[in-house]
């Protein structure tokens, strides 16, 4: 039998304070008022897991968005380089991306005019990608002096309803869906295409046009991998589909994107493009060579094409 422990592993907030843990077959699941859901592997667990150093409030806003946007929790394993790298890119977000995220999040709890949502800046920092609750009260203080909220709260509770202002800024966003700055990647599996996602997709995505690409044989869970999919879809912004090897699972992933308002922005490589299936036949693809083509093409389509409406 496991050993619960009496505090949040990430943030230290104790049980007495809120923080809920269980045991389940496969290991232990924590639910915290900061962090979200999240979850170990009994291996892992007993591993005694640690957050690398510097990464200890960010990675609670990993694990804490990752919950808000899908009800899942986020499986903790040992985190790998590109696991590293994704939340460490936490702290590039921008200034106006965290703006408009906070109203998202804001707009998403609130159904009517006269709805009021309280948020805990000690608690509720980690909605958005930043390390203080002092960060969030700055741009709860923005919001509001734009005129897209209210604010009738006081310290460290912001009680919040939206003006007319911010329910028109949200009505593009709400038609979409998506965890903004989301990309998820439907392509091959295969070794002969690693280059090709972390030289052409991965840097594309990341490093020229700094939203976060999320492929899902690279991400820690213990659900269903079709489960897993299709929350991932569900919760990105725009999808890239890499249409090299023709697997079946990339024209359905691609399909079901498209059926849900998602932008699907299709790949290729050129050798293989004139096998592509007649029903994309019409679609405009980013047709590359090598991973730098690559690169540099997907990075222009994506600034053309989703940057605009972000």
């Amino acid at each position: 039998m496991l050993e619960i422990p009496d505090k949040c592993v990430l943030c230290g907030l104790m049980a007495s304070q809120g923080v809920d843990w269980r045991a389940l077959g496969w290991g232990l699941f924590a639910k915290c008022p900061r962090c979200g859901g999240y979850a170990f592997t009994e291996g892992v667990y007993l591993a005694a897991f640690r957050v690398p150093d510097g990464l200890e409030a960010i990675i609670s806003c990993a694990t804490r968005q990752s919950w808000e946007s899908t009800g899942k929790p986020f499986v903790l394993d040992f985190i790998s380089p590109d696991l590293e790298r994704s939340i460490a890119r936490r702290r590039e977000t921008s200034v106006s991306e965290n703006y408009d995220r906070l109203l998202c999040y804001l707009g998403g709890k609130l159904r009517r005019p006269s709805e009021i949502i309280e948020i805990r800046q000690s608690l509720d920092y980690p909605v958005i990608d930043v390390e203080t609750p002092g960060d969030l009260a700055v741009y709860v203080a923005w919001l509001k002096e734009d005129g897209l909220i209210d604010d009738s709260g006081r310290g460290d509770v912001h009680a919040i309803t939206l003006k007319k202002k911010g329910w028109d800024r949200l009505a593009p966003s709400r038609k979409v869906g998506g965890e903004p700055g989301t990309c998820f990647v439907a392509m091959w599996f295969d070794l002969a295409m690693n280059e090709a996602y972390e030289q052409g997709i991965l840097a594309a995505v990341e490093d020229d046009c700094r939203q976060r690409a999320l492929r899902i044989d690279r991400k820690e869970h213990n659900n269903q991998i079709t489960d897993e999919i299709m929350a991932g879809i569900r919760g990105a912004e725009f999808m890239v589909a890499d249409f090299t090897g023709h697997r079946a699972g990339v024209y359905y992933e691609a399909g079901f994107a498209r059926g849900l308002g998602r932008e699907v922005i299709y790949c290729c490589r050129e050798d293989a493009f004139k096998e592509r299936h007649f029903d994309t036949s019409v679609i405009n693809h980013v047709v590359w060579t090598d991973p730098a083509d690559l690169r540099k093409k997907l990075a222009d389509r994506i600034r053309a094409s989703i940057l605009p409406k972000s």
